[in-house]
């Protein structure tokens, strides 16, 4: 039986429908397949806002600290205004409280916090591997529990 992920109400389209640069990028990327570790699920629209629904293989190592899948599914949210960095929220049901969750309304789905500096700063730079790299990392590092430092305050 196929586990059951949270979903995104919205509208289903082809990548070639996304007009958000940064998630055509994305999405695009994913679905010309030279990432051996991340796969496309699905593309939507949104009030606005255009998601990409991807999963990603994570290396959890054999003994995690936290409970990191070696498959996570995640939805990442991108605006038109290109004002913050892209919203990153896992689809697993039950995701485990971990360090580095960003602050969200609602308890599921929970999101990731991938950075630290200003988004002014790191956007310039911003490159669809590079993003896909950084929440693998995410992932990789939190089951390994080396994320978040022992002298890193928590925000």
């Amino acid at each position: 039986m196929a586990e059951a992920f949270l979903s995104i109400d919205g509208e289903r389209v082809g990548t070639d429908a996304l007009k958000i640069k940064k998630a055509r990028e994305v999405a695009d990327f994913l679905l010309g397949g030279v990432h051996p570790w991340a796969k496309l699920v699905d593309c939507l629209i949104v009030e606005g806002r255009e998601i990409v629904v991807m999963e990603l293989s994570v290396e959890v190592g054999q003994a995690p600290v936290h409970p990191i899948d070696p498959i996570e599914r995640i939805a990442a949210i991108f605006g038109a205004a290109d004002d913050n960095y892209p919203e990153v929220l896992s689809l697993r049901p039950d995701f485990p409280r971990v360090p580095h969750l960003s602050a969200t309304e609602h308890e599921f789905p929970r999101g990731l916090c991938l950075y630290e500096e200003r988004y002014d700063d790191l956007k310039l730079r911003w490159t669809a591997p590079n993003f896909i790299e950084r929440i693998r990392g995410w992932f990789r590092e939190t089951a390994r529990g080396t994320l978040h430092q022992e002298d890193q305050p928590l925000e």
